[in-house]
This record gives C-alpha cells, sequence and structure tokens, in this order.
C-alpha cells in the first residue's frame, strides 16, 4: 500500500500531503500546496502553500513554506513568505523569517526572528526598493524557497545533533 492510499484509507478527511505520527521520510520533502507533518521527517521541507507542522512532528532540517503553523519540534530555520505561527507547543531550535508573525507565550524559539518586508515598487522608493531585492532578508529572496546547500560550520548528521536537541 503506497503512502497516499493509507493516508486516504485511515485519515479520509485529510487533504494535501499528511505524514502520520509514526511515519518517518529521510530526505527532502517538496510539495505544491498545502500539507500537514505529524510524523518525523529528516530533511528539508519545501511547501508552496500552508504547512501545518503538529504536535507530534520532528523536523530535522529546513523549512520553506507560504505559511507555517508550528506545534511540533523544528531543528532547522523555517523561512515564510507569510505567516510564522509558533504555539505554546512548539520547540524551534533556528531562525523563523517570515513577513507576519503570531508567537504564543510559552513557545520555545532558539535563534533569530527576521521579519521580511515587501520592497515598495512606487517610483520613489525604487532605490530603497533596489537596495531590498538585494537583501537575504527581503520577500523576493524568499519567494523562490531555495534549498540551500549545507553550510560548512552546520553538521549534516541529523541523528547526532538531534540528541543534542531533543
Amino acid at each position: 500500500m503506497g503512502l497516499q492510499s493509507f493516508i486516504q484509507k485511515y485519515y479520509p478527511g485529510k487533504t494535501g500531503f499528511f505524514l502520520p505520527k509514526g511515519a518517518v521520510i529521510c530526505g527532502p520533502v517538496q510539495v505544491v500546496g498545502n500539507g500537514e507533518i505529524d510524523g518525523l521527517l529528516k530533511g528539508d521541507v519545501n511547501f508552496g502553500g500552508k504547512l501545518v507542522i503538529g504536535k507530534n512532528a520532528e523536523i530535522k532540517g529546513d523549512v520553506y513554506a507560504k505559511t507555517v503553523e508550528a506545534h511540533g519540534k523544528v531543528q532547522g530555520d523555517i523561512y515564510c513568505t507569510d505567516t510564522a505561527s509558533i504555539t505554546n507547543t512548539a520547540v524551534i531550535k533556528g531562525n523563523v523569517t517570515a513577513a507576519v508573525f503570531d508567537i504564543k507565550e510559552g513557545a520555545f524559539i532558539e535563534g533569530k526572528i527576521i521579519k521580511i518586508t515587501e520592497p515598495s515598487a512606487t517610483s520613489e522608493n525604487a532605490e530603497s526598493a533596489e537596495t531590498a531585492a538585494a537583501d537575504d532578508t527581503t520577500d523576493e529572496a524568499i519567494t523562490a524557497l531555495p534549498v540551500e546547500e549545507p553550510h560548512p560550520e552546520k553538521s549534516t548528521d541529523l541523528d547526532k545533533d538531534a540528541e543534542k536537541w531533543f
């Protein structure tokens, strides 16, 4: 039975991508639309829409999405082109970059909170828009949702690093 068949049979109300509790994926995941992760994912995650990180979820990699609603654990950076909602059950070990933040009291974030701004397209602000477009923290820089190469200073052994973090 394939993953989609399994999800349709045992989780009939779920639409889009869904990784249930107890399921494990090793490797990057790229989804055009929306989805939910409630299992373990070792690799970068790239969603074109909204990603819900469930209470049981553990993501060991960077997260790229339009909108993120985090309830579980993430060991990696989160990049949102729109809204990052971090609930009081979330544990984030990395930077969170978004245009809009909704962070509940009790959320744990070990990293930077980086607000992105949309550069103005008016002729009066053309110079500042060009400057902002060159900045890595602008919406345009994140819209492409790149999968970053591993940083030399970061370990690539996620299991070993996870033992320190979780």
